[in-house]
């Protein structure tokens, strides 16, 4: 199994144990060249929502994960936007991704 194979699934599992919803882990490598993952999942409330944005934030560390360079985030602080979207970018910068 591949890194970054393993750290989706640990990505899922930390979702998982925080109660997500319809946790999808999309393998788009031979789709696009801004990623080799997306994962997406859904919360029953916005502070489920932010609960589970926090979390995979608290244990990316551990992971050796770090929030990208454009520390693409789409709430601050305690807000979330109509819809309850949160959404968090890690890895490598476009031009410096390896396959």
């Amino acid at each position: 199994m591949t890194d970054a194979k393993e750290q989706v699934l640990k990505i899922c599992e930390i979702l998982y144990d925080k109660k997500a919803l319809n946790i999808r882990a999309l393998n788009v490598a031979d789709k696009t060249i801004i990623a080799e993952w997306f994962v997406v999942c859904s919360g029953r409330s916005t502070t489920q929502v932010r609960t589970l944005c926090d979390e995979l934030e608290d244990k990316a560390a551990d992971m050796g994960l770090t929030l990208d360079s454009a520390g693409l985030r789409t709430y601050t602080g305690t807000h979330i936007p109509p819809g309850g979207e949160g959404v968090l970018q890690y890895g490598a910068p476009l031009g410096r991704r390896s396959r």
